[in-house]
């Protein structure tokens, strides 16, 4: 008898302790099927048509044009359409880990009266929805922000800011070029002083590469085509850019230009000036407005002598 008691007690203990597992499971699972998500607020993407962002004392406007977005202050200039999306995709309907505090007169608290981020979101009706940034919240909570259209505080997470920015050079599309190789009618190039033309000729169903009559080959052009076609902005180096800056990064007088003529009404020609060197990178504008920080490859003086591009056998 002395030996049953206790296996029984055991065994009630151990029935108990399960008993009271299951019933915290199955609220724990209820909890988490009916516990629904809880939005700063929801905002049909598609009918975005602004973005104002403040940012560390600097104010960015950006506007959708059909697909793509375009940056109108400070500068006026291509936005980077995957960087925008992203901001959007977090943004428009920013999902909140709690709520803080409604209609809060305690702006203070939660760093939203020194804030040094806003995001504001306009519509094709022109309804505004302003989010401000604040603190990081204790605990790991993430950060404080405030839905200012009604003062509503809530935490979100952290990850919200992982790999974005605002700053204006984020926001801007880093591609230097962008066209359709197929529309190519001719490339001119002016370097050291010597200019000659790339064409190219349809023959027997092939398109041959030629300059002055002598056959190109044919790997050289496609590679300099490419390379063109895809090399992206390191450095934005000078917006607005004066003689002074013009010469200071050796563009006043180019060593070399590369001009893309395109069967294109909208964009019938491209120009690319090309400036001093400075280790693996090259100074580079196309429109003696904006300079730029590009990789250096294909763009060197030796690249662009017309002798690279014959195929051995013309030489």
């Amino acid at each position: 008898m002395k030996k049953v008691v206790p296996t029984l007690l055991a065994i009630i203990i151990f029935l108990g302790a399960f008993a009271y597992y299951r019933h915290f499971e199955k609220n724990n699972e209820n909890h988490e099927t009916t516990d629904e998500n809880i939005y700063v607020w929801q905002l049909n993407i598609n009918k975005i048509t602004d973005i104002n962002i403040s940012h560390e004392n600097e104010t960015i406007k950006l506007k959708r044009d059909g697909q793509n977005w375009l940056i109108t202050h400070p500068i006026e200039y291509p936005a980077d359409n995957h960087n925008l999306s992203m901001i959007l995709g977090r943004f428009s309907s920013p999902i909140a880990t709690a709520l803080v505090e409604e209609n809060s007169n305690n702006l203070t608290t939660y760093g939203i009266d020194s804030s040094k981020t806003t995001l504001t979101f306009i519509n094709d009706e022109g309804a505004s929805n302003t989010l401000i940034l604040g603190d990081e919240a204790p605990l790991s909570k993430g950060i404080y922000v405030c839905n200012d259209n009604n003062k509503n505080i809530y935490t979100i997470s952290s990850k919200s800011l992982d790999n974005i920015s605002f700053d204006l050079d984020f926001l801007r599309d880093r591609m230097l070029l962008s066209f359709k190789k197929e529309y190519i009618d001719k490339i001119v190039i002016e370097n050291e002083g010597k200019t000659f033309e790339i064409i190219s000729k349809e023959e027997d169903g092939v398109n041959n590469w030629y300059s002055n009559d002598k056959i190109l080959d044919e790997a050289t052009v496609r590679s300099l085509i490419i390379a063109l076609n895809i090399k992206t902005i390191e450095e934005f180096v000078k917006d607005n850019a004066s003689a002074e800056d013009l010469k200071e990064y050796g563009l006043k007088n180019p060593r070399a230009v590369i001009t893309i003529h395109l069967y294109d009404a909208d964009n019938p020609t491209l120009n690319l000036y090309i400036g001093n060197t400075d280790d693996s990178f090259v100074y580079v504008t196309k429109d003696k407005k904006f300079i730029y920080k590009v990789q250096a490859s294909t763009l060197l003086a030796e690249d662009l002598r017309i002798e690279s591009f014959y195929k051995k056998d013309n030489n």
